[in-house]
């Protein structure tokens, strides 16, 4: 298939330091100019309202363009040296506006502006440029600098995207053996329904739906990772009652009628609508309905805190008195939660209000003598609608929630959320010691 590049030029001119310089039209590709001596310049515009990934593209919102439907070549010079300055836009509506390209630079800004330059035409013409407001991710390959640039890609997982990416470049590698390149660059137009890609010597452009990137909600980053595991065989006998719902759908963790816990906090509702992060979960206009809130409350929410409710009064019916333990874990930074590095063990009795002072002491008491942790009790974390709901001790009702911080026990606060053996073996002593300590202590008839 040959392209005709050629007719997106509407108009050009030629001109030396003289004045004009007539232009001839040899054929549809072709214009020679009249001799002329020192410097000359030629300028032309081209159509730039081509979405396409082989056009260019020029709004308020964005700049796109593909070398060869730009770029003139001087007959006799293919072979040559070029330079090529793009400055950043002067409007001020464009201020946050980057650049991604292979341009080989010459001296850029931090936003990527500035000059470029190679040897050749067929290099000229094979790094298409992509100017605006994106998101970038990178990631490297063989020690190969990969970038991912997604525009208008609207609310995804760029996390998971670009790890996604680079596991298919890895494969990739591996199969045909050492990358042929010194860097990369995936160019990403998301729209409603596009699709469509076009190699270069060492970056693509692509269109895709933006349907088909990632949603935030679909890396399930704000998942207690791991925590059946963690607890598993420390105290055999005990009751577990698990939720078998993400947080995501419905937080069981969260009062039914929708009261914040923590008022005039950041944090996140019933049926979140952000992750911990603060980022949008739903795309836009699939957010949970109040009918859809009420429905996951009744279909979730409301069956396992009854499960939980029927266990409570089991045992305190067998035994006289009944402790809760609602088990969490979570990122050790979540600046929109946090500030700075949140303490190992974080204990929440709703500053003692859901149990005995000796079940506070019993629970906090082993995590202050264990080495190489930090603890803190009703801090951040003061106890969920679970604790807070249950813990009456007056009744022979304690409640006490530990909210782990999850650095103790993964390799890596990060996907794939892998569990490490080694600090979790060492975090399990210390829960194991905490949980056989309220038992002792509730079999003990202290809190009776």
């Amino acid at each position: 298939m040959i392209r005709d590049f050629a007719r997106n030029i509407t108009e050009i001119r030629a001109s030396d330091r003289r004045g004009p310089v007539s232009l001839r039209k040899v054929d549809k590709q072709t214009w020679k100019f009249a001799a002329t001596s020192g410097e000359l310049v030629v300028e032309y515009a081209v159509y730039a309202f081509d979405l396409s990934v082989r056009g260019a593209y020029l709004d308020d919102t964005r700049v796109f363009f593909n070398g060869t439907c730009l770029f003139l070549s001087l007959d006799g010079h293919e072979d040559s040296s070029w330079t090529v300055d793009i400055p950043p836009p002067a409007d001020r509506k464009a201020a946050e506006w980057k650049l991604a390209s292979t341009l080989p630079a010459i001296d850029v800004d931090e936003r990527g502006f500035g000059l470029f330059g190679g040897v050749g035409y067929e290099d000229l013409i094979d790094h298409p440029v992509e100017i605006g407001c994106f998101e970038r991710c990178d990631f490297a390959v063989q020690g190969i600098p990969h970038r991912f640039v997604v525009t208008d890609g609207g609310r995804f997982d760029q996390s998971r995207a670009c790890r996604d990416l680079a596991a298919i470049c890895a494969q990739h590698a591996m199969m045909f053996g050492v990358l042929p390149v010194d860097q990369y660059l995936f160019l990403t137009l998301a729209t409603a329904d596009g699709y469509g890609g076009l190699e270069h010597r060492d970056s693509t452009s692509l269109i895709c739906k933006r349907s088909d990137l990632p949603a935030t909600g679909q890396a399930l980053a704000d998942t207690d990772w791991h925590i059946a595991r963690l607890y598993e065989g420390l105290l055999p006998g005990a009751t577990v009652v698990a939720s078998k719902v993400h947080r995501y759908a419905i937080d069981a963790n969260r009062d039914p009628a929708g009261v914040s816990l923590y008022p005039g906090q950041n944090t996140t509702t019933l049926c979140p609508l952000t992750d911990f992060d603060g980022n949008p979960i739903w795309q836009p206009g699939q957010e949970p309905s109040q009918d859809e809130i009420l429905a996951r409350r009744d279909g979730f929410h409301a069956p396992y805190h009854a499960a939980l409710r029927a266990e409570v009064e089991r045992v305190k019916a067998r035994h006289g008195v009944a402790i809760l333990y609602d088990c969490h874990s979570i990122r050790s930074r979540i600046p929109f939660l946090f500030d700075g590095l949140l303490p190992v063990f974080n204990i929440g009795t709703d500053g003692g209000a859901t149990c005995a002072a000796p079940v506070e002491s019993a629970t906090a008491a082993p995590c202050k003598a264990a080495q190489g942790y930090d603890t803190v009790l009703n801090g951040r974390f003061r106890g969920g609608w679970t604790t807070r709901h249950y813990g009456q001790p007056a009744t022979g009702t304690h409640a006490i929630q530990m909210e782990l911080s999850q650095r103790a026990y993964l390799a890596a606060e990060a996907a794939p959320w892998a569990y490490d053996a080694g600090r979790a073996d060492r975090l399990r002593a210390v829960l194991g010691r905490i949980l056989n300590d309220l038992d002792t202590l509730a079999r003990s008839g202290a809190l009776s």
